[in-house]
Formats: C-alpha cells, sequence, structure tokens
C-alpha cells in the first residue's frame, strides 16, 4: 500500500521599487505612485484525486487566507518572533485565483519550527501567479513612521512574516477562527457521495514561516525581489481512498450498487494552523447513529485486466482517528455486493503499510490513507463426518431374538483419505425435496485439498440455506457414483449427510447453538455436515449342529419374496421411498446393502440343495427384551440374523456384527476407517 501526502502552497513574492541602484530610503518614496505591490504565486500538489487540485489548478474563485505580520527577530529558529503593533500589522489578506497553473520548478520549503520538508517537485505541484489580493499589499502598508523608527519594517531586525494560513476549499468554518492564534473549528459530513461534498471538506493550511527582511536595494525585476514571503499550504485533514475489487465468485455488476461508510473515525476538531496542532472530537453526541461514520465517494466502476469489476472510494476525515487491534476495531462497512455485505476490522496489515503516517496509532493530517480490498463471495466450506451404523443387536429366546439397542455412538477418529475421494453437496432456502433438485455440487479430494464443481457462494447477508450430502461408501471411502439422481439400490452403500447440531462463537462473543439439520446463516466458517448410512444391512448366518440332525448347508440359498429393491432419496429427510419389489436371494454369512423397508408378510425362506426348505415371518422376529416385534428394517442399522437348522427342529438366533464403527471429522476433510 502505499501513502500520498497531497501539499498545497502559495509564495509571495515581494516588490518594493523598480529602482536597482538605490541604497538609502527617506519618506519621498512612500508616496502611492512608488509603492511596490507584493506578487503572489499559489502551489498545489496534484496528486490526490476529489480535491480542488484533482484538474492540477485552483478552481477560479477560491479564496485563500493569509495571516502576514510584522515581527522583530534574531535570525535563530528558536529566536522569539515578536509582533509590531503597527496600523496595519498584523494583516488578514484574501488572494482569489483568477486562472490556470503550471508546474512548479522551486525547491522544497521548510516552516519554521517545523522538521519536515514538504517535497515540492515538478510532478506532484503546480503553481499559478494568476491570484488577486484583497487589500492589496505593499510592504511599508506593515510598518509606521520613517527609516530609523522603531516601527519601520525596513529596520535592522525587523521582518515581515507568515504567521499562519487556510483555504477553505469551499467549505465553512464549524467556528470561526481566531485571528491572533490562528485557531477554528472544523466539521467533515457524513455525506460524503459527491466530489463536491469531498472537496468541501478539505480544509487546507499553512505553518508559522520564516520571517523575511526587506531587501534594500535589490532589483525588482531579479529573482526573489525584495524579498519572499512564502505561504507553503498542506491539507490540514486526512484521506482515506479504497479501491474495492469484487473478485471471486462475483460478476462485472457486482459493485453497480455498493456503497461504502467509514467507521469509528473523526469528524470534528479544531485546528491550529501555526503549529500544525489537531484537537479531534472523538464523539458528537448530536450526531446519533452518525457519530463517528462516514459514507465514501464513489468514483467510476471499471473493469480490470482479469475482468473483475472495480472501483475507487475516497472520504475526507479529521486527523487524530485511533486505529488500534485491541479491542477489535470494525473500520470499514461494505455494502450491497451483489447482494452480500463485509466488515472490515483494523488489522496489522493496514498498521503495517500505514505506518509512516501514524503516530501512535494516529491518522496524521497530509495523508492518504490507500487501501487496495479484495472481496470473495464466501465459498461455502464443508466439513464432513460419517455416523456409522447404529448396532442392534439380538439374542434371547425365540426364532429370532435382538438385545438393547446402542444409539448415539460417539464419533472416532478417523483415517486418512485417498485421491479422487468426493461426495455432493445440496443446499436450498427452502428445506424440501424439490427445492435441493439443482442445487448440487460435487466436493472433491485429490489427495491434499478439497474443492467444489461448481463452486458455490453465499448470495447475501441474511440468506440462510440447508445443506445435505449424498456419497455411495466405498471400502470406507465416499465416492459419487451413481447417486447424482438420487437413485437407492440394493447393493449400493448410500450415505446421506445433514448438518448436525453444533456450536459456535458470534462476532459478539455469544455463543450459539446450531439445531441438527436447520438452516444456516451466512458465515466465513465452515458448515458441518454428519454422513449416516441411508440403507440397511443385513447378513444371515447358518449354522447347524454336529451331531445326527445336523443338516448340509453348502450351497444353502436365502430368499425373500417380494423385497424392495430400489427406490428414491428425499434429500432433505434422507428417508428412502421403496419403488421396485423383486425377489431377493443371498448365500450365507453375506452382507447385503437393502432398501429400509416394511417387513409386513416378508418371509424368509431358506432351501437347501437337497430341496428342503425352511421359513418364517420376519416380523415373528422379537426383541428378546422388550418383546416387541421387529417390524422393519431402519436406515443407518445393521442387523445379522443366526440360524440355526436341524433335521427335526430350527433354531434361530440373531446377533448383530458392528459395521465400520468410523465417523470422521476435521476442518474441509474427509477421512474414514
Amino acid at each position: 500500500m502505499t501513502m500520498t501526502k497531497r501539499i498545497l502552497y502559495i509564495l509571495c513574492t515581494g516588490l518594493l521599487m523598480a529602482c536597482a541602484d538605490t541604497t538609502e530610503w527617506d519618506d519621498s518614496y512612500l508616496n502611492g505612485q512608488e509603492k511596490t505591490p507584493i506578487s503572489t504565486m499559489a502551489l498545489l500538489d496534484m496528486s490526490t484525486p476529489q480535491s480542488r487540485a484533482a484538474n492540477k489548478d485552483f478552481a477560479t474563485g477560491d479564496v485563500l487566507l493569509a495571516y502576514l505580520r510584522h515581527v522583530t527577530w534574531d535570525g535563530t529558529t528558536a529566536g522569539a518572533r515578536t509582533s509590531i503593533s503597527a496600523d496595519q500589522a498584523p494583516l488578514l489578506v484574501s488572494f482569489t485565483n483568477q486562472a490556470a497553473s503550471e508546474p512548479y520548478t522551486g525547491g522544497n520549503i521548510s516552516p519554521i519550527g517545523l522538521t519536515q520538508e514538504l517535497e515540492l517537485n515538478s510532478t506532484n505541484t503546480t503553481q499559478t501567479t494568476s491570484l488577486s489580493a484583497s487589500p492589496i499589499l505593499f510592504w511599508d502598508d506593515l510598518s509606521e513612521g520613517g527609516i530609523g523608527d522603531p516601527k519601520n519594517i525596513r529596520t535592522d531586525g525587523h521582518y515581515l512574516q507568515s504567521y499562519y494560513g487556510y483555504c477553505y476549499n469551499g467549505g465553512t468554518p464549524l467556528v470561526p477562527f481566531d485571528k491572533p492564534t490562528g485557531t477554528l473549528g472544523w466539521q467533515v459530513p457524513y455525506d460524503q457521495t459527491t466530489a463536491e461534498a469531498v472537496q468541501h471538506s478539505d480544509l487546507l493550511w499553512s505553518a508559522e514561516q520564516t520571517p523575511v527582511q526587506y531587501a534594500h536595494g535589490t532589483n525588482s525585476g531579479a529573482a526573489g525581489g525584495h524579498g519572499t514571503i512564502l505561504l507553503p499550504f498542506t491539507h490540514a485533514l486526512s484521506m482515506v481512498t479504497v479501491d474495492v475489487i469484487a473478485n471471486d465468485g462475483f460478476d462485472a455488476s457486482a459493485l453497480a450498487n455498493t456503497e461504502l461508510e467509514l467507521q469509528n473515525v473523526n469528524r470534528k476538531g479544531t485546528f491550529t494552523a501555526p503549529n500544525y496542532s489537531v484537537t479531534a472530537a472523538t464523539t458528537d453526541v448530536e450526531e446519533g447513529e452518525k457519530n463517528g461514520k462516514v459514507k465514501m465517494f464513489k468514483g467510476n466502476v471499471e473493469t480490470n485486466a482479469e475482468g473483475k469489476a472495480t472501483c475507487t472510494y475516497q472520504a475526507i476525515v479529521v486527523p487524530q482517528t485511533l486505529l488500534a487491534l485491541d479491542p477489535v476495531q470494525l473500520f470499514l462497512k461494505v455494502n450491497a455486493v451483489d447482494g452480500n455485505h463485509y466488515i472490515l476490522n483494523v488489522t496489522d496489515n493496514m498498521l503495517t503499510g500505514w505506518a509512516a503516517g501514524l503516530v501512535e496509532g494516529k491518522m496524521q493530517p497530509g495523508y492518504n490513507y490507500h487501501l487496495t480490498l479484495t472481496l470473495n463471495k464466501a465459498g461455502i466450506q464443508v466439513v464432513a463426518m460419517l455416523k456409522d451404523w447404529i448396532q442392534v443387536e439380538a439374542t434371547g429366546t425365540g426364532i429370532i431374538q435382538f438385545s438393547t439397542d446402542l444409539r448415539n455412538i460417539q464419533p472416532t477418529e478417523s483415517q486418512p483419505l485417498v485421491a479422487g475421494t468426493s461426495y455432493y453437496i445440496y443446499e436450498s432456502t427452502a428445506n424440501d425435496d424439490v427445492s435441493y433438485a439443482t442445487h448440487a455440487t460435487e466436493r472433491k479430494y485429490d489427495g491434499s485439498i478439497w474443492t467444489n464443481d461448481p463452486e458455490i457462494y453465499w448470495q447475501g447477508e441474511g440468506e440462510s440455506r440447508y445443506f445435505r450430502g449424498l456419497a455411495v461408501m466405498n471400502g470406507g471411502l465416499l465416492t459419487t457414483t451413481g447417486v447424482a439422481d438420487r437413485a437407492a439400490s440394493q447393493g449400493v452403500d448410500l450415505v446421506w449427510a445433514t448438518t448436525p447440531k453444533h456450536t459456535g462463537v458470534d462476532n459478539n462473543g455469544v455463543t450459539q447453538t446450531i439445531s441438527e439439520g436447520m438452516a444456516i446463516d451466512p458465515r466465513t466458517s465452515e458448515v458441518p455436515l454428519r454422513f449416516e448410512h441411508a440403507m440397511s444391512k443385513v447378513k444371515f448366518l447358518l449354522v447347524t449342529s454336529t451331531g445326527d440332525d445336523a443338516v448340509d448347508l453348502t450351497d444353502a440359498v436365502i430368499s425373500i419374496a417380494d423385497l424392495f429393491s430400489a427406490g428414491t432419496i428425499n434429500i432433505s429427510t434422507g428417508n428412502i421411498t421403496p419403488s421396485t419389489p423383486a425377489l431377493f436371494e443371498t448365500a450365507h454369512e453375506v452382507q447385503n446393502i437393502l432398501i429400509p423397508q416394511d417387513l409386513t408378510d416378508r418371509r424368509l425362506t431358506i432351501t437347501l440343495k437337497d430341496g428342503t426348505k425352511y421359513s418364517v415371518l420376519l416380523t415373528n422376529c422379537v426383541d428378546s427384551n422388550s418383546g416387541t416385534q421387529i417390524g422393519e428394517w431402519e436406515r443407518g442399522r445393521s442387523y445379522t440374523y443366526t440360524i440355526t437348522l436341524g433335521k427335526e427342529a430350527i433354531q434361530f438366533r440373531a446377533m448383530i456384527k458392528d459395521w465400520n464403527n468410523t465417523e470422521g471429522k476435521g476442518n474441509a476433510s474427509l477421512d474414514w476407517d
């Protein structure tokens, strides 16, 4: 970042007589015909837009005030400058600009009592000699008596000095200045959205200058004339310039309605020109909600080389605005960037980049605090976790027995994913299955980072969204194979995700709790997704005795007639609606991924290779503890049926084998066992 110090100057050249060889003077030379007016030349910096210097010129009619005084002085920097109470001294003079400017070619100027030079050069400064003074200035107008009189300005040790100066730049002082001290009150407006408002805010001032002694006998046509009165005007206010770039996620029209509002800046202060002193008022009760705020001037929206919309915003503020990190200080609000709103707090980068223009963290007069602000739509970041199957164990008396369900299994640490892992994210402003249909993006993992294809963004302040996910488990990994159309089919381990209950701390430091599955307000932090199995897992184990009643289980076939083998998952709820009934067949000891479904009238049949059949209604299976029938296969549950077959009787026992008890968690990564 760069800082531009913008400076404005007036150079007054005093010429007394056109006679080059006169070395002694008397009162005969002091009549109106022989008095020589003090000619004037104004200099101004042209580096900062939106001031009167923007066009390298003062506006015609601009008035610059200079307070001139007749002083005695010993010629040293530390020496006292004592004002002489002559008839017309000190004198407040108005200089009115009449014409345009030309490049300045002189050297640097250092006001007395100040250490810095004003760094004048032909590239940043222009000058004009077309200034009319009111009243017209004569050297001897600031003098009394003849030569030798202690009030005569041509006496040794007597000088003409520019004590201070002001240029209102079209504005009006809040409190008229006190002439003897050069102190006035100034306030910048809240609304600076027009170029005129910025110009009228820009107070200029001139510090106390080195006194100039009248040069006796100097040719009025020579450089310097009879002495040069310097009036260098600088900016008494501070400027803030913000270049906004609407970057990732925005199109060329993103900044069409964008407004910037500075926060916690000073708008009112007391200025003392002779020593460049500012005392700022940090609060103003009369301003109410506008206190400390400024709406910035907006330039033209343009397109940069990358095709991104850019725009420059500017405003004038009163110096001594404090920029601090502790506590966190809000500096800028950026409103209506394609429906989004941003805030900018004071940052380390700002303090570092602006260090040359800060004293004890406070903004200084004459500095343009330039900031390049790149805005991105907050890409929706996702942290995904996988919830394991809820285990259902069955033991005890009865044909098939189940123990008490084990629920709320705690997440376990996950294993690293491999490249090629991906899943679908669905997002919508309404929580219904139809609304999710056209809002899907694929999230991919290449082994090091996650990317979204296409990228998805928050669309605006206050627009909350619901999020769901869908994928296929494949050897402990997630893939998107076969899930784009949300179809569920037998054998495919479909996993579905919702936002789990989670907590976070908001910008006010208050802990907020988000309930499971609820809409998420726009945020810069991640949106968590917890995946869980949407299907049911069923395994049938056939056992027989070792005695005479043993049967041959080789090539035994287990079948269920009219079992649903396909369906469609509801993205909103994760529930699967079965659609296609068919004969289901499996061998024993095989894990089967099946559609969750009602088991009413579903009969399990076991056919041995010799043709012997065994069968049982699945709904006759009861929980050994509760005694309730198991009437359906629920999603996310793993069922293991252990069935004992004998020649004389069929005994059944069922239990559940754990299925990949893993839950991944982490920052924008998916890691599964």
